[in-house]
C-alpha cells in the first residue's frame, strides 16, 4: 500500500535506531495493510490527521517525539510517505 515520497535512506544516523527500527516496522505494516483505514486499528500508531498547514496529512506516532507524516493517496489503498519529523523541534 505505501509509496515513499522522499529518500529516508541516509536519514537513519539523524533520527537514531530505535527510531529507524519503529520506521521499517510502519513501513513493512503499511505495505501488508489492505487500505489506509487499517492504520486506525493500530492503537499503538495514534494515527491522527493534521490541521493548519499539514491540513490533508496524518501523522503515525513512531517514538514519544517522532511521527511518521503520510497521506493518502488516490484510492484507500495508496499512501505517500513525506517525512519523519521530531513533533517539538
Amino acid at each position: 500500500m505505501a509509496s515513499a515520497g522522499v529518500d529516508f535512506s541516509c536519514k537513519w544516523c539523524e533520527w537514531g535506531p530505535e527510531v529507524g527500527r519503529r520506521y521499517i516496522g510502519r513501513i513493512e505494516t503499511l505495505y501488508a495493510m489492505r487500505d489506509f483505514s487499517e492504520t486506525f486499528r493500530q492503537h499503538s500508531w495514534r494515527t491522527h490527521l493534521l490541521k493548519g498547514d499539514r491540513e490533508g496529512q496524518y501523522a503515525i506516532d513512531l517514538t514519544g517525539k517522532w511521527r511518521l507524516i503520510v497521506t493518502r493517496g488516490a484510492t484507500d489503498t495508496a499512501v505517500t510517505i513525506r517525512e519523519v519529523s521530531n513533533h517539538y523541534e
